[in-house]
């Protein structure tokens, strides 16, 4: 077990995340506990769940045996929020979560006995998925709901104005670190425009690699890819997932899956892309951890660069309005940019 810290030493991913969702809403309970109970109330709403946690001041209320002069009294609550940066919740998880929970209380009381599961976003048909575990929990007298970092997020900011400039000025950058980590669907109307002079012939195999190594390697989830070289953004492309595959080629696993598909089918056409490229290509999966962009139909787009000389860095983002591959297309066919 560990306290939650703005110092945090997690390495992994999800427990850094959940970390600092921890700290924003221990920090909120803190400072304001009426908004506290009011996000945690409004988060259950949707599956008909309550939520009240703050004392009552009672006079002359009879009790069993005795009527006492004032009566101050308050629910207990237990909240279990399990994190995942993508849907991959499974039933035993939840079911264990549950019984761990009930363990630790006397009296169920179905309004203050939560367990959320938290994430980015939800497939397709997750409801029905859940449906059944829903059921289930309530009749146990849990709460089980469905949240994602947007969601949670939305509501804490509906509170932040009465809290405080010291909290509002955090919940920025929650904001902006849950962005930077793709936790946000920013994703969906992002550009990732990558300089791509040298490895044009695996971008015309439908593909993009590089080290996953971090650092100027590190790409933010975004939803469209822009093939740059000579001044200007030559292909354009849906990014369908990025696949890892790990040093020695051993194992392979999928960082992204903005399509849904069949995760071993996206690791072996990732592997199956990789076998194709050049020698050096090939052997770089034997140095690094190398992360490939799998690629929905090119589209030839004519997006130049205005300002002089070439792209600074290996990549840049732009915000864009398209929705789809052929809007995009239309967005950006024959106009410039700095």
């Amino acid at each position: 077990m560990s306290e939650l810290s703005l110092f945090t030493n997690f390495s992994h991913g999800e427990n850094r995340v959940s970390n600092y969702c921890g700290l924003m809403l221990k920090i909120l309970y803190q400072e304001a506990p009426e908004s506290f109970e009011s996000v945690i109330a409004q988060l259950v709403a949707d599956s008909g769940g309550t939520f009240e946690m703050m004392p009552t001041f009672e006079q002359q209320k009879k009790k069993k045996t005795s009527i006492p002069d004032l009566c101050i009294s308050q629910k207990a609550f237990h909240i279990y929020i399990e994190t995942k940066t993508t849907d991959w919740f499974y039933e035993d998880q939840i079911e264990r979560h549950i019984d761990g929970m009930l363990e630790e209380i006397t009296e169920k009381d179905s309004g203050n006995n939560i367990l959320f599961l938290l994430t980015s976003e939800f497939a397709p048909n997750r409801d029905e998925y859940f449906k059944p575990l829903i059921n289930n929990a309530m009749q146990r007298g849990v709460i089980l709901q469905m949240i994602t970092f947007e969601g949670l997020l939305a509501k804490i900011k509906e509170m932040a104005p009465g809290i405080g400039n010291y909290y509002a000025s955090m919940l920025e950058e929650f904001e902006a670190f849950l962005d930077s980590e793709s936790l946000l669907p920013k994703w969906q109307q992002t550009l990732d425009i990558i300089n791509c002079g040298g490895t044009k012939s695996e971008v015309e195999n439908g593909m993009y690699a590089c080290p996953d190594s971090g650092g100027a390697y590190k790409h933010q989830r975004a939803k469209f890819f822009g093939a740059y070289w000579e001044k200007r953004v030559n292909y354009v492309a849906i990014i369908r997932a990025i696949v890892v595959i790990e040093r020695g080629g051993g194992s392979a696993k999928v960082k992204w899956n903005n399509t849904n598909e069949d995760v071993k089918a996206l690791c072996a056409e990732a592997r199956e892309k990789i076998s194709r490229c050049e020698e050096w290509r090939r052997n770089e999966v034997n140095e690094h951890d190398l992360q490939v962009f799998l690629f929905g139909d090119l589209h030839t787009v004519d997006y130049q660069k205005e300002s002089k000389g070439g792209m600074m860095n290996s990549k840049i983002y732009q915000e864009v309005e398209a929705s789809d591959i052929e809007s995009l297309c239309n967005e950006l066919n024959g106009k410039t940019w700095k």
